[in-house]
């Protein structure tokens, strides 16, 4: 398959630029509906020594004061985990990040999906926990409708999901049973996009600049096959590596203590993090 370098591939992603290469995001759209600019840090941008976490804490929390943003650090865990008695360059890395998150005055989002490991310290300073829970097959139904509305304003009379193809994914118990996630969702339905953009080659279709279907080519029509193609090899590499580890995603979480995803949270989106 040929890689699309001219920009003109679909991306399933409701923000520009993610997965082209998760359904929105909260911070995201806080950000968007507050009409405030979104300052992302990861662990690279603030470091992993109690020195450089305070130095660079304190640079960020006064640029986002400074320009009134919404700041997320993304994948916090390592910020967040407990404290232990012999570990003392941990302990320094969490009471850093302590001290330097009492002081921010502004609005601060900290993701991790091992909550079962967050120091205590945190959880009495969290003014808004955000629970995800397990996606049950309406959720997920209402996750690809979402993507084939966002499909069809995007590329109405380019790319179209036949109607045995929707019937499939959306009502059909065998698609049902797949606990897929936002993310695998999302991929799943890019791959099939992708397999019929190359069968439509294949058969005939004009190829256009960077691989992808020219603007004069025929509409592009996702069947049913090709997502049973895609689903079939997502849940055989599920089982795979199920069968390897003896336990599948969300046993082996609540076995190491990071969460419980067959709780009761009080929301509803699912572990697409």
């Amino acid at each position: 398959m040929q890689q699309d370098q001219s920009g003109d591939s679909w991306g399933a992603d409701f923000i520009e630029g993610k997965g082209a290469g998760q359904i929105i995001l909260l911070h995201e759209g806080i950000s968007e509906w507050l009409r405030r600019p979104l300052l992302a840090l990861t662990v690279a941008d603030i470091g992993i020594t109690e020195t450089s976490v305070e130095q660079e804490l304190m640079k960020w929390f006064d640029l986002a004061e400074a320009w009134n943003a919404v700041l997320l650090v993304d994948e916090a865990d390592i910020f967040l985990e407990q404290r232990k008695n012999r570990d003392l360059s941990r302990n320094g890395l969490v009471s850093a990040f302590l001290r330097r998150m009492e002081y921010f005055r502004g609005l601060l989002f900290l993701t991790t999906n091992r909550v079962g490991q967050i120091d205590d310290a945190f959880v009495s300073r969290v003014h808004m926990a955000i629970g995800y829970e397990r996606l049950t097959p309406d959720f997920r139904r209402n996750i690809w409708e979402g993507f084939f509305r966002k499909l069809e304003r995007e590329r109405a009379g380019k790319i179209l999901v036949g109607p045995s193809a929707r019937k499939f994914v959306l009502h059909s118990d065998e698609v049902r049973k797949i606990e897929l996630n936002g993310r695998e969702i999302r991929n799943a339905l890019q791959t099939a996009i992708t397999l019929a953009e190359f069968e439509s080659i294949e058969g005939g279709g004009d190829l256009g600049e960077g691989g992808a279907p020219s603007s004069s080519s025929q509409i592009v029509v996702v069947e049913e096959d090709h997502f049973r193609r895609v689903l079939k090899m997502s849940e055989k590499f599920h089982d795979y590596v199920t069968a390897i580890r003896r336990e599948d995603e969300i046993q082996r979480a609540k076995v190491r203590g990071d969460r419980d995803d067959y709780a009761k949270v009080g929301a509803a989106d699912g572990r697409s993090k």
